[in-house]
């Protein structure tokens, strides 16, 4: 008869010593996988998955997440229940855009670019400039960037290339990142302690920084009409308007992390009237072209804003609804 090493074979034998590995193994693979979701308990709230981006790419706030990547969420709705969606690859730490324009700043602080359009899950960043930067804006085509000393640069986004030339804009400063308020024409910063400053785009030579008093800490901003959101504590996304912000105004936790920058597309102001109703539907009750061009609607009670647009029923047809298609911030 065959023997093994430790005796004669025994299938009774065999199949309770089988029974046995399979348990362990299970118990092995349990443990490992408690330990795992543990290990990886921050990135529970990203979703994973393949993604092309489309023509509505300017209706959603993104961030960088902590491995580097890139998501986003909704703005119509946002809210510390919504989850990230995985939208772009790369490893960037801070995202500007100018139009269809998206500039990332690599975690190697330099920066790339490629179509907002057309970002997904296997598009690739292209070098964009020459030097080292942390952050950055664009506003009438000057890209002002931040110096890893942090100081301002600038130079125009038409002719920026790995070549062209940065010109210094301030001679002092220490922030980390910025975000134009368009409305005021300020620019404003943070530094690595989470203080807010501004100063006068129009005026950066005169190193005219001033201390912002906020209730809070920030240590990444993105500026969109009047809407600041920043990366706080708890690495969360955190919301108030420009207009109301005092030393002693609350930030509004509006996302989870943990994201390590955030970022919303300039938004369209919107251009009217707005319609002191707080329901979805006041655009779809408006009728005439000019009426309907001339307003926008508030979304239910929430910080979004919706510009009025007519809108045929169906192609050629003489049927013309007025409804609310577009973000907007109001002016």
């Amino acid at each position: 008869a065959a023997r093994s090493w430790h005796g004669p074979l025994n299938e009774a034998a065999m199949t309770a010593a089988m029974a046995r590995w399979m348990a362990l193994a299970t118990m092995f693979t349990d443990s490992l996988a408690i330990v795992l979701k543990n290990a990886n308990l921050e990135e529970t709230d990203f979703e994973e998955a393949a993604f092309e981006m489309g023509e509505d790419f300017a209706e959603y706030i993104y961030a960088t997440g902590t491995n580097n990547h890139v998501y986003r969420q909704p703005l119509k709705g946002l809210s510390t229940a919504g989850h990230w969606q995985f939208v772009g690859k790369g490893s960037v730490i801070s995202l500007i855009a100018d139009g269809e324009l998206l500039i990332g700043i690599g975690d190697n602080k330099k920066p790339y670019k490629q179509s907002f359009p057309e970002l997904s899950t296997s598009s690739n960043w292209h070098h964009a400039a020459r030097g080292s930067i942390l952050d950055g804006d664009i506003k009438d085509g000057i890209f002002y960037g931040v110096g890893t000393n942090g100081l301002l640069y600038q130079q125009p986004l038409k002719s920026m290339s790995t070549s062209s030339h940065w010109q210094q804009a301030t001679s002092r400063g220490g922030v980390i990142s910025i975000a134009i308020h368009e409305p005021t024409n300020l620019l404003y910063g943070v530094n690595g302690q989470g203080s807010l400053y501004k100063i006068p785009l129009n005026n950066l030579a005169g190193n005219g920084w001033v201390h912002v008093p906020h209730n809070g800490k920030c240590y990444h901003i993105t500026i969109s009409g009047d809407d600041i959101c920043c990366r706080g504590s708890a690495k969360a996304v955190w919301h108030q308007k420009i207009s109301l912000l005092t030393a002693t105004s609350s930030w509004t936790k509006v996302a989870k992390g943990p994201v390590t920058s955030v970022f919303v597309p300039k938004g369209k102001i919107c251009s009217g009237t707005l319609i002191e109703k707080t329901d979805d539907w006041a655009c779809d009750k408006i009728t005439g072209v000019k009426k309907c061009k001339s307003h926008y609607e508030r979304s239910g009670t929430s910080d979004t804003y919706m510009q009025c647009s007519p809108s045929r029923a169906i192609p050629g047809s003489k049927i013309i609804n007025c409804l609310a298609t577009t973000i907007c911030s109001p002016p």
